[in-house]
């Protein structure tokens, strides 16, 4: 009797083996500031456009490289000297801008809109308006205090008000760059396409805009793992809508199946970096982030192997036994 409990319980565990998936699933996402100093640069004074309680605004454009554009600066420390003519610096990204009313001011101007958005001609007025709308936030500037210089001013007036107005009714949230791997089902399964593997849907989340992403194994021995669309043709870019598959040949199910998964995800971004001098006595810098960023994920998932094999148990059923009649002479 206590054998054949002792043979029940291990045929149980041998099933629960095979059907309990316990999965360890680690995610991270890392989108990385711009490395080392930013040069910023001066590129002259936006001119005389408009009039703060009657003295006239000095604005200077000023700038900074990436790799493919010239990309606006806007200061956030008045008090303090900035770049112009006579000095120029560097700063660093020390983080992304969290003040949340301060990013709507700065997504409300220029570059997020563009310049015709704005109702200006000329990048300067744009920047200008910007700029100053920045003020008003930080420094409690009164529209009813400026004033328009001649139509150029008038278009730079106009743009201020609009963004200052847009940006106090708002409520956009300011999105985290952040991206997530999502499982769409929770264990890998036999392969409705191909019965030869196992496999498993995943697709990318974010709350900002996913242009394309790439999908790849990181470490990854067994070249027979695969990543697909869903109709299991094998590559690694993907547009931002499609999901992809991991097939693992179904051979393998008798061993450890364990592998870590790589994304690099391009992201619609409305990030503003916060760039500070190494001389305390330079303003600080609100720097406008490009439109696409990129965002590195991984992900790892992994099982228990499957050590055996089993059949469902099948109680037997008692043979049923017939008894023979007697027999019996004339």
């Amino acid at each position: 009797m206590k054998e054949k409990v002792k043979k029940l319980v291990k045929r149980i565990s041998i099933i629960m083996i095979i059907l309990i998936f316990d999965v360890l699933t680690v995610v991270t996402t890392c989108q990385t500031l711009p490395e080392g100093e930013m040069p910023l640069h001066y590129k002259g004074n936006c001119g005389e456009l408009l009039k703060y309680k009657g003295e006239i605004v000095e604005t200077n454009y000023v700038c900074y490289t990436t790799k493919e554009y010239y990309l606006p600066t806007y200061c956030i420390e008045i008090t303090k000297q900035g770049v112009n003519g006579q000095i120029i610096y560097g700063v660093k990204g020390k983080d992304y801008i969290k003040d949340e009313k301060l990013w709507r001011y700065i997504i409300n101007g220029f570059p997020y809109k563009t310049i015709s958005e704005l109702g200006c001609e000329t990048i300067k007025e744009a920047y200008m308006a910007t700029q100053q709308a920045i003020y008003c936030y930080l420094y409690g500037y009164d529209l009813k205090d400026f004033e328009a210089i001649g139509e150029a001013g008038e278009r730079t007036l106009n743009a201020l008000k609009e963004i200052v107005i847009k940006a106090k009714v708002s409520t956009e949230k300011r999105p985290e760059n952040t991206v997530t791997i999502e499982e769409i089902q929770e264990d890998f399964e036999i392969d409705t396409l191909d019965s030869n593997y196992i496999s498993k849907t995943y697709q990318l989340t974010s709350e900002s805009f996913i242009l394309r992403y790439t999908a790849f194994f990181v470490d990854n021995e067994n070249k027979e793992y695969k990543i697909t669309d869903e109709n299991n043709v094998e590559k690694v870019a993907f547009e931002s809508n499609e999901k992809f598959k991991v097939l693992i040949p179904k051979k393998f199910i008798n061993q450890e199946i364990k592998f870590k998964l790589c994304s690099s995800a391009e992201i619609y971004s409305k990030a503003i970096i916060e760039g500070v001098p190494d001389n305390p006595l330079y303003q600080k810098y609100a720097m406008t982030a490009t439109a696409e960023e990129t965002v590195t994920i991984i992900k790892e998932d992994e099982y228990p192997k499957i050590k055996e094999e089993t059949k469902p148990i099948v109680k037997e059923e008692p043979k049923q036994q017939t008894k023979k009649l007697p027999v019996t002479g004339k």
